[in-house]
This record gives C-alpha cells, structure tokens and sequence, in this order.
C-alpha cells in the first residue's frame, strides 16, 4: 500500500492556491501588535524615567537661590535638573521619602550644589545608586542614613573645601566607598554602622575626620587614609 505522503514539491505548487488576504491580513495584525507593544513600552518609559513632578523653592536663608523637592513620582530612575522652570537649582531636597516610592536610581546633574535630607523620616527608600555630580560641595549630616538598599555611589571628583556632614551615610548598605579628591571634611559617624562596607579609599586633600567616622563597620577590611588627615 502507497503511503499517504505529500512531498515537497506539492506543498510548494499548493502555496498560490491560497488566498493572498489570508498572508496580508495576518501581516496586518503583526503589525498592529508590533505598535501596540512599542506604544505600551514608550508608556512605560514615561511612566518610571519622566513622571515626576518636581516643586521648586526660593532658599529662605539666601536670596535667588532655589532647591528643588519632589512631590510625587512613579519613575525607576529620578533625574534631578540643574535647571527647572527657568531657575537655577542648587539644591537637592528629600529623595528618599514616600513620594518616591519606586525610584531605585537618582541622577543629578551637574550644576547642583547641595544635598538636604529630613533628618528624623520613618520611609525606608529603595534606592540601589545615586550619581553625585563634580559640582557638589555639600552633603547635610544624615543624608543618606539608613538607606540600607544603598549599593553604589557615583562621584568622581568634588569642588575644594567639599564638606560631607556627620553620619550621612551611617547604616546604609554600601561595600566600598572613595571619597572623592576636593573633600576636606569628613563628619563623625559619617559611615557609622555600615555593616556591610569592606573598603573606603581617603584622598589626601580631607583634613579633618570627625569621632566614630568607622564605628561598627564590622566587614571593614580596607581603608585608605589621606596622608594629610588630623585625627
């Protein structure tokens, strides 16, 4: 008994009996899904990079100049501008708080001078990385305290006479750190409690290191200090 085959070459001749709108009409639709995920993606590339609404502040201590707060953001990634409706920014206001619950990186452009937190917040921030600009010369005592998500900090190069404030990055989660060369001045407690910090690199143009600036690192196993430090 022959078998009930079909070769090649049949089902090739066979192809052109099929309609055409059938092939057009099934493009057609791949078509329509291809743009209906690229619009779902551009949605979402809104939604967690560009969906913040900042406010913007005249500093009460210095007239013309401004800081910059967040009120409410969905993003991934919080860039924070230099410049914001037409103001120059200077400074930088409670990030990590409850209006941004699901930022997990923070940019800031250069051009930003300071970064301010609310010392005392109960919100537990998820932020992973933060990109400290070169023009940064001030960061406020408790910063970025207890901000135990906290990996990874950006900041290759700071003005002279850059001022870390005490205990502004006590408890966070970070592994290694490297002051970068400009700073001065180191508060106390500055890295207190790090538990999980292994390495910090000291350039030589920090003068000054507040008490306690390592107490409690318990994985500290490297530090680099400036040959210029007063202890």
């Amino acid at each position: 008994m022959k078998e009930n085959t079909i070769t090649r070459e049949e089902i090739v001749a066979a192809l052109p009996a099929y309609d055409r709108k059938v092939t057009t009409g099934a493009t057609v639709k791949v078509i329509i899904s291809f743009i209906s995920l690229a619009l779902v993606f551009a949605v979402l590339v809104y939604l967690k990079i560009f969906n913040t609404q900042f406010s913007v502040r005249e500093d009460s201590d210095c007239e013309g100049r401004y800081l910059l707060e967040v009120e409410k953001t969905t993003a991934w990634i919080l860039c924070c501008p230099a410049e914001y409706q037409g103001k120059e920014i200077k400074e930088i206001w409670d990030i990590g708080n409850s209006t941004c619950p699901d930022v997990r990186f923070v940019y800031m452009e250069d051009g930003i001078e300071e970064y301010q937190e609310s010392y005392g917040r109960e919100w537990e921030t998820k932020i992973i990385a933060i990109r400290l600009p070169d023009t940064i010369k001030y960061i406020a005592p408790h910063a970025f305290e207890n901000w135990s998500s906290l990996k990874k900090v950006y900041w290759d190069v700071a003005p002279e006479n850059t001022v870390i404030g005490a205990c502004a990055f006590a408890g966070s989660g970070l592994r290694e750190f490297t002051i970068p060369e400009g700073v001065t001045y180191v508060g106390w407690k500055c890295f207190y409690k790090c538990k999980k910090l292994e390495k910090v690199t000291m350039p030589d143009s920090v003068t000054k290191a507040g008490v306690g600036t390592f107490a409690y690192c318990k994985s500290l196993e490297e530090v680099q200090l400036s040959e210029n430090i007063d202890l």
